[in-house]
């Protein structure tokens, strides 16, 4: 649903996109949704589909999902998860001559 979105909004006339990557990390593997390639640079998304109440804030390392009934399940916060993706990406690419030098995540 994401990609399809992304795929209507960001035309292909500016953006390069990769969708569910596999890219080497110091612990093994890691699974990076969305990547996405322009002049502007390189960025890094990561995406979740999920039902129910979600809290947490920037301070906080887990985030609460909260399901109907009342259960709780805790999940990493997917900005930490997207920082060591971006960190992947920045490591495959690096030793490459590219016009755009920043790789953000978003």
């Amino acid at each position: 649903m994401v990609a399809s979105w992304m795929k209507r909004e960001l035309p292909a006339s500016i953006y390069r996109s990769f969708h569910d990557l596999m890219l080497p990390t110091p612990d093994g593997m890691t699974q990076i949704d969305h990547v996405f390639v322009s002049r502007a640079g390189v960025s890094v998304v990561e995406t979740k589909n999920m039902g129910g109440w979600i809290f947490g804030n920037t301070s906080h390392r887990r985030w609460t999902q909260v399901l109907p009934g009342g259960r709780k399940q805790q999940f990493q916060k997917p900005l930490c998860q997207n920082h060591r993706h971006e960190r992947a990406v920045e490591e495959a690419l690096q030793g490459q001559k590219l016009l755009a030098e920043a790789v953000r995540q978003v």
